[in-house]
């Protein structure tokens, strides 16, 4: 995700290969363990000693189905026309560190901060609407392309409420004897 983000805040005109590769490799693992939790599934209805995994059967659904969100908007940004981005030195930092923060989020679970979580969000956000004020009051009521810098905060921000809604304490706990 880093990468992702690095290469079209600093080096737009790059080729996107490897981020695609990446991309790829990512959905042909999803796609992998997604048949073994089906696989496990259907196991559970054959064998009294997978029935009890449910719930971990469901956490693993969960972040499945957040990989795929992942994914899908990791490969929005790679599809972004080429165009110059006109932010700032300071504020692609200020948007790299977003991304940063984000990825120890998601690196680091144990320490997920929802505070600290909230207030990049809130960051980002503000950017988002201060940079892209010319679209809502421009004349031209719809623009038929959004400028790169809407597309990269939209995704960013919504890759943000994403892990906000992944790390939601009303959200599927597995049992204290499958974390071991």
């Amino acid at each position: 995700m880093e990468r992702t983000f690095r290469t079209i805040i600093y080096d737009a005109h790059t080729n996107h290969l490897n981020e695609l590769e990446t991309t790829k490799q990512l959905t042909k693992e999803i796609r992998k363990t997604e048949a073994l939790i089906h696989f496990q599934r259907n196991e559970s209805k054959l064998y009294p000693w997978v029935r009890g995994k449910e719930k971990e059967l469901l956490m693993a659904k969960k972040q499945l189905l957040f990989l795929h969100n992942l994914e899908y908007h990791l490969g929005a940004l790679l599809n972004i026309p080429e165009q110059y981005i006109s932010w700032t030195p300071a504020e692609r930092d200020r948007i790299m560190h977003a991304v940063t923060e984000l990825a120890d989020d998601l690196t680091h679970s144990i320490d997920y901060n929802p505070k600290k979580h909230a207030s990049q969000l809130k960051n980002i956000t503000d950017l988002f609407w201060d940079d892209n004020k010319e679209i809502t009051t421009s004349e031209e009521r719809h623009p038929s392309q959004f400028p790169p810098e809407f597309v990269v905060l939209y995704e960013l921000i919504t890759i943000y409420n994403l892990v906000d809604q992944f790390y939601k304490p009303s959200s599927v706990k597995l049992t204290p004897d499958a974390e071991k």
